[in-house]
């Protein structure tokens, strides 16, 4: 549900056979949807060359690998005229939903943060804030998550953010938002070969082992990213 692997586009994937040597990483760890979500920048969309890129890397994946589905996306980098960009068509939603895939700078205050979402829940899209972990305004108050979700906002978290041993405080924070039910979506956010490759299956382990309540699991990994891409509201 977030990734970097559609080719030649931002800094992810240089290359159509890097593509297609991610999606097989993906293909052997279980996964059969993607959806690959380039970063995209106000005043620097590329809405054409992303659909060229889309439409070949489906091309090339439908022989590969005939049983996986791609979708596209953006991962939206907060603009004050985000709004006006995605009514234009200048950015993608998820698989042509109301769901918008949308960034910050790490460091965003609380009240810029806030503002910002609501922005975009006032105009009919639905946020999905990208790897929510890495906010310090949220991760050091992380009550505040509680009144995002309050608003609609969904809340998606990296996948090798769960992963780290008995002292890694960060790791350990992120699998209590994960059992306490208050993240909807995992993703990779995998960039390309050698940084940051897609290893969603070393996350999925560790919540299995670490967290014992399967529905809750079956929710974020399975329900939520079927219903966002059938552009179906979640229910928090």
């Amino acid at each position: 549900m977030h990734c970097h692997i559609l080719p030649g586009v931002d800094d992810g994937s240089k290359s159509m056979e890097m593509s297609l040597k991610m999606l097989e990483m993906e293909y052997r760890q279980g996964v059969r949807h993607v959806l690959l979500t380039p970063h995209c920048f106000a005043g620097q969309t590329q809405p054409e060359l992303l659909k060229v890129q889309f439409d070949e890397l489906c091309e090339q994946a439908a022989e590969h690998f005939p049983k996986l589905q791609l979708y596209l996306g953006n991962e939206l980098m907060y603009s004050d005229t985000i709004v006006e960009e995605l009514a234009a068509g200048n950015a993608y939603t998820i698989n042509q939903t109301n769901y918008v895939l949308v960034e910050f700078y790490t460091d965003i205050s609380w009240k810029q943060l806030g503002n910002a979402l609501r922005r975009i829940g006032s105009e009919g899209y639905r946020p999905i804030l990208a790897h929510m972990e890495r906010y310090e305004c949220l991760m050091r108050h992380t009550e505040r998550v509680d009144e995002l979700i309050s608003q609609g906002v969904v809340m998606q978290m990296n996948s090798d953010s769960v992963n780290g041993g008995l002292f890694d405080r960060q790791a350990a924070e992120c699998r209590k938002l994960v059992e306490s039910g208050r993240i909807h979506l995992f993703g990779t956010d995998a960039h390309r070969i050698g940084w940051r490759e897609p290893k969603l299956a070393e996350g999925v382990r560790t919540l299995h082992k670490k967290i014992k309540d399967e529905k809750l699991l079956y929710r974020i990994l399975m329900e939520n990213p079927g219903k966002i891409l059938a552009g179906e509201y979640i229910a928090f």
